[in-house]
């Protein structure tokens, strides 16, 4: 037998608890009529049977400890289950190259960016995630996984250390998500790219090929703003010692590209959304999954232990009804009334 709710058992020390205050105040009652006579005749004159009292405290007490076992939900016997999974490969691919610094967006693009990942793990259900990490070349961070807490571990790990290759090589990225998918089946795959779009080269026309024949969607979210802002440069604890110059000793800003996002979007049908505060673009990408069918990732049937609190909370207020039934007074014919001589 298991309890849902074991920490409820405790409160059955109320129980012996009642008893001992039932049996002070009975000892208690009895000396007090020690002051006023004989006990045997004082009993045989009074109209309550201390048997009868002490029957009715004692069902009551055992229909009380009876229901904390109720409330504490216990389960016993069990019964077959079959529990199915369906859901979607879902990969996320993650700039974290230097331009990813920028504070356009609060605190930069990258922090916003991770947030932007955590919330989609948070809402994930019955779907595997796996996360790349790319910049100048890419890997496989997370593999596909339903453990969405190894998947958050992973995340917080990644920081613009973990790829060693400067650069934005989407076409990279692009390649290492399409090969993490491990399943043949088309419809059941999205590819979510999240970047400031700043792509150091061509146009990845063969993975977005690749893509269309695998029916991998890819919907993108834009980090950063359209305006730009200058790259921070940081030491090795973090703080900011300047900012990226180029040849002229001028700063390098970092604007959002949303031609090239936009596009990858569209030919992939996927969608394009820019980051926002609100974090609406999750809202609007996972009314598109809903929509997609979902391939069945398992099936396997399991023991689960019956609920049986319902016998023992019936049986409690039994008992406390039958408790309340009994009158704590002799039958008639029982009270000695004595003879006058």
């Amino acid at each position: 037998m298991k309890f849902a709710y074991p920490e409820v058992l405790l409160l059955e020390f109320l129980v012996p608890l009642l008893a001992m205050l039932f049996v002070w105040a009975q000892q208690r009652r009895r000396k007090h009529m020690l002051q006023f006579g004989d006990l045997e005749i004082l009993d045989r004159l009074s109209s309550v049977s201390i048997n009868r009292r002490t029957a009715r405290a004692g069902i009551q007490l055992a229909g009380l400890a009876i229901l904390i076992v109720a409330v504490a939900r216990p389960k016993f016997g069990t019964r077959l289950e079959e529990i199915s999974k369906k859901g979607l490969d879902l990969v996320v691919a993650l700039d974290v190259s230097q331009s990813m610094l920028t504070q356009d967006v609060h605190p930069n693009r990258l922090e916003k960016a991770k947030a932007e990942v955590g919330s989609l793990i948070e809402r994930l259900s019955g779907d595997r995630i796996g996360l790349v990490a790319f910049a100048g070349t890419a890997f496989v961070q997370c593999p596909l996984t339903l453990d969405y807490s190894a998947a958050r571990l992973f995340l917080d790990m990644i920081d613009t250390d973990s790829i060693p290759s400067p650069g934005t090589d989407i076409a990279t990225c692009l390649r290492t998500a399409l090969n993490s998918f491990t399943a043949e089946a088309t419809k059941y795959r999205v590819v979510i790219l999240i970047t400031d779009g700043e792509h150091h080269g061509d146009f990845p026309e063969q993975e977005i090929e690749e893509a269309i024949r695998k029916g991998v969607r890819v919907y993108c979210i834009g980090i950063g703003r359209t305006d730009g802002a200058p790259i921070p440069v940081t030491d090795e604890t973090g703080s900011i010692v300047g900012y990226k110059q180029d040849r002229e000793n001028k700063p390098v800003s970092s604007k959002l590209r949303v031609f090239t996002l936009q596009k990858i979007a569209a030919l992939t049908e996927g969608r394009f959304y820019q980051a926002t505060r609100g974090e609406l673009e999750l809202d609007s990408i996972f009314e598109d999954l809903e929509s997609l069918e979902k391939q069945h990732f398992s099936s396997r049937r399991v023991e689960q232990l019956e609920d049986r609190y319902q016998w023992f909370l019936g049986l409690g207020f039994i008992l406390i009804a039958l408790g309340l039934s009994i009158s704590e007074k002799k039958p008639e014919g029982k009270v000695w009334y004595g003879r006058f001589i």
